[in-house]
């Protein structure tokens, strides 16, 4: 409290803040400076903006473009694409691409892809309800915009019935390309999209959170249990040992991050507790 932009650059220059403690100040000023303004998106389909309960949002790499996923009253979600690139103060305002898509089944998680080339297509983790299994299903960036060039006819590109499926992530990591994995009941599996090639590991709880490393060839994985644990992309399912980390919180975990070069791992939890 009560400080500004130049009397903590000062401060530090006098000495009286290390640079951990600096970096956390103005991280703290930045935020306390934020001003809270309302979006305005904009179709030209008036059913796309029915709706403004939005259960999810993932932003691309680039920030370019907003994966969006709305509760509907009916029961299931209608999901879809808004551009960001109008994004721009004072007037904020975004534009929904007019093909949306209905399913009478939660999303209950979202990560863009990068099969053909950088977040190309979009995976999605649908709930099973009733005698309908859950599945994971993977679609084209492409087949939310209005138009797109001729020969390029999006479609579904895989999509297989799974039990329970909770989360999901894409991998960029070179040792294991073109390949997605899906958190279930008790059980994770890995698929590579063009080799239809896949594998299962079995857990002791239901995996909620999943992300890939970039550099080492780790999956990490966090559970209803409370348990974080990393996969060895390079041990067969069948073998010993493919559990390179575990670690433990007191509630579910609900996501995990790596940061840092790979060297340290976030986790958040149903308890609003958050740990590295």
């Amino acid at each position: 409290m009560g400080f500004n932009a130049s009397s903590l650059l000062q401060k530090s220059k006098l000495g009286f803040l290390n640079v951990t403690s600096y970096c956390r100040l103005a991280h703290e000023l930045r935020v306390s400076c934020m001003q809270r303004k309302k979006v305005q998106i904009q179709s030209s389909d008036p059913s796309a903006l029915a709706s403004d309960r939005f259960n999810l949002i993932l932003a691309d790499t680039n920030s370019d473009r907003l994966f969006t996923v709305n509760d509907v009253k009916v029961g299931g979600s209608k999901y879809g694409i808004i551009s960001l690139r109008g994004l721009k103060a004072p007037s904020l305002k975004v534009h929904m691409h007019e093909n949306l898509y209905f399913t009478n089944r939660k999303v209950n998680s979202v990560c863009w892809a990068s099969l053909n080339h950088l977040d190309s297509h979009i995976l999605l983790c649908l709930m099973g309800i009733a005698e309908t299994p859950g599945c994971a299903t993977l679609l084209p960036a492409s087949l939310f915009v209005s138009s797109h060039p001729a020969g390029d006819r999006p479609g579904m590109l895989c999509s297989f019935r799974i039990p329970g499926a909770w989360s999901c992530a894409w991998s960029l990591n070179i040792q294991a390309n073109n390949s997605f994995s899906t958190g279930l009941s008790r059980r994770v599996l890995v698929t590579n999209v063009v080799t239809g090639h896949r594998q299962s590991f079995g857990t002791s709880s239901d995996v909620l959170a999943q992300q890939f490393a970039l550099m080492a060839p780790l999956l990490f994985n966090g559970c209803r249990s409370g348990e974080i644990f990393a996969i060895d992309l390079r041990c067969r399912n069948q073998g010993k040992g493919w559990k390179a980390t575990r670690l433990f919180h007191d509630s579910a975990v609900t996501s995990v991050q790596i940061l840092q070069e790979e060297q340290n791992l976030m986790a958040s939890d149903m308890a609003g507790t958050v740990g590295g």
